[in-house]
């Protein structure tokens, strides 16, 4: 068999086992966000609150204009000024959820277990592209999806699930191009994974800079194609 048939299988094996993984865990989540209890969670009311507005509009809160419809905290903040992603993830995806009707603050939880569920996924790929290795991937994969602070996090509405996702996808960019070089395909990977983490959470920001300036040190010797991978 040549080798690029083994790699080929490789891939097709990897891909199987990153689906059980999702599903896995999925299920997981899914188990554990109903066992919580509703005050599970720091600052679960106004995190609630703006899945709620989303899922009655169909559209993110706008201030001043929809601040009598929400919940603020003691010190006067909401999450409406946050990164949007989690909240239109869990706002949108109640609609499918069939939780919706007897507790609407377990519904809100099903956009935090789906992110981190594919947050495990994207683990488990980075790893596998970077060892070639489908045990030591599912390995890293299932540590990090079994602790008890992950499935806390994967248990209750919140927008760390979604930051955690976003910055994996920016260091499986790392990977990639740590393999694979600097191309179109990797640079336009590597855009869309740090445009996605400008819409989760502030504190994901942090890895923006990281992944530039490795982005720039691996392109060094293309520096006359920089201005194409610019336009992307």
């Amino acid at each position: 068999m040549s080798e690029d048939s083994l790699e080929v299988n490789a891939d097709k094996r990897a891909w199987l086992f990153a689906t059980i993984l999702f599903l896995v865990f999925l299920l997981y989540y899914s188990v554990t966000s109903g066992l919580l209890p509703k005050g599970a969670g720091p600052d679960f009311a106004v995190t609630n609150d703006i899945s709620r507005f989303v899922y009655e509009h169909s559209t993110l809160p706008v201030l001043p204009e929809d601040s009598g419809e929400l919940l603020f905290t003691p010190g006067g903040t909401t999450r409406a000024t946050r990164p949007p992603a989690s909240y239109l993830i869990s706002g949108f995806l109640a609609h499918l959820s069939p939780r919706m009707e007897t507790s609407s603050f377990i519904a809100w939880r099903d956009g935090t277990s789906l992110t981190s569920a594919l947050a495990l996924v994207v683990v488990f790929f980075t790893l596998y592209v970077y060892f070639r290795s489908v045990p030591y991937a599912l390995s890293g994969a299932l540590l990090l999806g079994l602790m008890p602070q992950f499935t806390f996090i994967a248990s209750y509405n919140n927008d760390d699930s979604a930051g955690i996702l976003s910055a994996s996808l920016v260091i499986l960019s790392m990977v990639i191009i740590h393999r694979r070089g600097i191309n179109y395909r990797t640079v336009a990977f590597m855009a869309a994974s740090c445009g996605f983490v400008l819409i989760t959470k502030f504190t994901a920001w942090l890895i923006l800079p990281f992944a530039g300036i490795y982005t720039l040190w691996k392109a060094r010797h293309q520096m006359g194609k920089w201005w194409r991978y610019i336009l992307l």
